[in-house]
């Protein structure tokens, strides 16, 4: 069994192997030593959010835990060999050619299933722990929530630096770049290094590592552009020591926590290191388009185009796409895209051309050029994609809106986030107020030095500011201050936001301004029904 059995607690484990499924529960086997207070389980076992109408688990998590009192239910779905997690962002299966349509649909755990093995073992048991094998291989365990053996499952909900003593300090740039290597898909939203959904991302830049999961598992949903406040909030708080928070928002899952965790660098690979570092451990459609994305991370450079894959459901327009990538600028005299941003995209008709640079490499012209052509030379008139150097170029829609955060509203737009609560004037203005400046007048982040996303929340407001290239912003504080005022007041309450070609220091991003209720969106439709742009 995986949990230690001398705790007080109740650990349900789901392990969807390879056993026959039975309605009927098997052995208990009772533990003398493990007293459970069935009151506290029984609440535990309550907090489990099901889909609807079947009341049955998601299946996008493999393990999760609730805790009431001193007793915690941890449920763990383990697959055996060839059963395996097939993900994309519309269908999301558990998938083995070999197994029966009566075996997948075992899975799918339901709440009276759980609630009767909980029974079970407690009618036999109490008031004792106890553990035995249920329906399709569900197993109930006890451990105990106070010993710390489930701290894994529940990370701190608000900020908390320094958990990890001992070690080096951390240098915020590395932290940030971090960061910013994150690779993100057509939505934004964070991917790994082959560019699919991911549970858990760790990116590590010198002295530094970011490290962001769901604790049940289940592939993170959360967009880069809305958790980088959160990141950037954490680096600089935490003032070089280790920071962890978490939010309910951001996986796929119902039942888990999304994490954010900045630490050194430094590997730690038990609670207590050789050299004296303690850790806390917190497990670890078809449309027209280009997405041009620049992967300037472990690749060798080349010069020439790798093996190119050409989708044939997606349709091109080479015209656009062409002046899509006319738009871009380059540094001169060099022709190269400058060294502040990491991230920009560029529209013209239903092409998008998206660049994605996050080790903000000197990519020339050329280099951009020729992989354009090649990739529709071999197949147009179909979208593909291809390793260009250090780039990677394939398809996406603009149409179909996956690309919004690059384009925001050029005009003062009002009210995009609907359901939401109003703001009062003076918390907003307060909140642009305490935004710090250089001796030149330009914002900066909370640390004294240029940022690319500066947030400030005070009582019911948020003023966000920041750059669609991530690249630091050199706005002056007095040229910014009178978009803020006007977004205030025309905008009485709601949330609003607007876009300007000037203020960053990348050369193919906007500035973006947005002031909204300081109650947190983690997705566009958070649980409370208000819908967030």
């Amino acid at each position: 069994m995986l949990a230690p059995s001398h705790y007080l607690a109740l650990v349900l484990t789901l392990l969807t192997g390879a056993w026959l499924a039975r309605t009927t529960l098997a052995q208990v086997s009772c533990d003398p030593n493990e007293l459970l207070d069935r009151n506290q389980c029984a609440e535990a076992i309550s907090q489990i959010l099901y889909d609807q109408p079947e009341n049955t688990l998601d299946r996008l998590s493999t393990i999760f835990a609730k805790l009431a009192g001193n007793c915690t239910v941890c449920l763990n779905r383990y697959r055996s060999s060839g059963i395996m997690l097939r993900l994309s962002w519309t269908d999301t299966k558990i998938f083995d050619p070999n197994y029966s349509d009566y075996r997948l649909e075992s899975k799918q755990s339901r709440s009276h299933q759980i609630e009767d093995g909980y029974a079970s073992i407690f009618n036999q048991c109490q008031p004792n722990s106890g553990q035995t094998p249920l329906f399709d291989g569900v197993y109930l365990q006890s451990q105990n929530h106070s010993s710390g053996h489930d701290t894994d499952y529940f990370p701190p909900q608000t900020l908390t630096c320094g958990l990890n003593t001992n070690a080096p300090l951390t240098v915020g740039e590395d932290c940030q770049d971090a960061f910013e290597s994150i690779f993100v898909d057509n939505k934004d939203r964070m991917v790994d290094d082959n560019f699919q959904p991911t549970s858990s991302i760790t990116k590590t830049r010198q002295t530094c590592t970011v490290l962001i999961y769901t604790t049940d598992n289940s592939p993170i949903v959360l967009k880069k552009s809305d958790i980088s406040p959160v990141v950037l909030k954490t680096i600089e708080d935490c003032e070089g020591k280790s920071g962890v928070v978490s939010s309910t928002e951001g996986g796929s899952g119902y039942n888990g926590f999304t994490v954010v965790k900045v630490r050194s660098s430094k590997r730690c690979g038990s609670r207590s290191d050789s050299e004296g570092q303690l850790i806390v451990m917190l497990a670890s459609s078809h449309r027209l388009a280009l997405f041009v994305t620049l992967l300037t991370g472990t690749w060798l450079a080349h010069d020439s185009l790798a093996q190119v894959s050409c989708d044939p459901g997606e349709l091109f327009d080479t015209k656009q796409c062409a002046q899509a990538i006319a738009q871009i600028v380059y540094d001169k005299p060099q022709n190269t895209l400058d060294r502040f941003s990491t991230i920009f995209a560029k529209l013209a008709g239903n092409c998008t051309i998206i660049v994605q640079n996050p080790q903000k490499r000197a990519i020339t012209k050329q280099q951009i050029e020729a992989g354009y052509a090649k990739i529709f030379d071999q197949c147009q008139p179909n979208a593909g994609q291809a390793p260009v150097g250090d780039a990677y170029l394939l398809s996406q829609n603009h149409s179909s809106e996956h690309d919004t955060d690059f384009f925001p509203p050029r005009t003062l737009t009002c009210g995009l986030n609907l359901n939401a609560p109003l703001t009062a004037e003076k918390d907003c203005e307060d909140a642009f107020k305490s935004i710090l400046v250089d001796r030149q007048g330009r914002l900066l982040g909370d640390k004294n030095k240029p940022a690319p996303t500066i947030l400030k929340t005070l009582q019911t407001c948020t003023v966000l500011i920041y750059t669609t290239d991530h690249s630091p912003l050199i706005a002056k504080k007095s040229e910014i201050g009178s978009v803020v005022s006007k977004t205030i007041k025309q905008c009485k309450g709601k949330s609003g936001v607007v876009s300007m070609t000037k203020g960053g220091s990348g050369n193919n991003g906007l500035t973006v301004v947005k002031v909204r209720s300081s109650k947190r969106c983690g997705s566009r439709v958070d649980s409370e029904g208000q819908v967030c742009y």
